[in-house]
């Protein structure tokens, strides 16, 4: 794609820009760990037919994704270099017109080794949420160490605990959050668990032992709703190296958070 396209993009290097670098002053970025990737609107996204650049297969049809570009984080970029220059960091994915290959419009910036799992769920995405266009994968310190504890790798205990350390966590996450278990990053595994625990109805997962995933319209929200779950998993770990359980809120607390903002 000629350099001249990126005119049209502008908004949405911006947005991942902002995202990038909130991700690396958190901490949640080491050297090239985490990634994000955008749809982009189909009014820009008409994928160049006749473009020279060579089809590369993709191991299932996307549907959902065809005839779509894909902003995506490129493999071993850094947040803090996407931050300061998306544009020479972040990959242009184009699908075809049948869903069944790619093209990288910007060849010199190959897509981060989670291509799979972000193109995946991105097309389930299209297919069954279709306002919700980014991902947001990040690796949250005191999210990551609940994960490591035996007792967090069943999804609702997890859920049940994030949700009762502030209420801001349970009324902007009401769908839930799902845990997987540790699995290879950038497998088809992977991309497989992740496409089923979102169609369970969460925006965020998280994958034991690795980071959390999150889904939104735009990046800064998927930001958002991780720093939600960082946030409770902080005040829970906080409280609990006093030596207690911490009390969190009750069922009942819960309950009432639910009937007053109707969730």
């Amino acid at each position: 794609m000629e350099r001249t396209y990126h005119i049209e993009l502008q908004d949405f290097y911006a947005e991942i820009s902002d995202t990038a670098k909130h991700l690396w002053e958190k901490g949640w970025a080491e050297r090239n760990g985490g990634n994000i990737s955008r749809v982009i609107p189909k009014s820009i996204s008409q994928t160049p037919l006749a473009c020279t650049k060579e089809r590369i297969p993709l191991d299932e049809p996307l549907p959902g994704l065809a005839n779509r570009i894909v902003l995506m984080t490129g493999t071993g970029t850094r947040m803090r270099d996407v931050a300061k220059n998306p544009q020479d960091n972040i990959s242009i994915v184009a699908i075809s017109e049948e869903g069944k290959e790619y093209m990288l419009l910007s060849s010199d910036i190959p897509p981060t080794s989670e291509l799979p799992s972000h193109l995946r769920i991105h097309n389930f995405l299209q297919l069954n949420r279709k306002n919700h266009n980014a991902i947001v994968h990040s690796h949250p310190t005191n999210v990551v160490a609940m994960s490591h504890l035996k007792n967090f790798r069943d999804s609702r205990h997890f859920c049940n605990t994030l949700w009762k350390m502030i209420p801001e966590t349970y009324v902007f996450l009401p769908r839930g959050i799902a845990v997987l278990p540790y699995l290879m990053p950038g497998s088809s595994k992977v991309a497989d668990a992740s496409v089923n625990a979102f169609s369970q109805g969460p925006d965020v997962i998280i994958w034991a032992k690795h980071g959390a995933f999150a889904i939104a319209p735009d990046t800064n929200d998927a930001f958002d709703k991780i720093d939600l779950i960082e946030k409770s998993a902080s005040i829970y770990l906080a409280a609990k190296s006093t030596g207690e359980e911490p009390e969190g809120l009750s069922d009942e607390d819960i309950e009432e958070l639910r009937q007053y903002y109707n969730l």
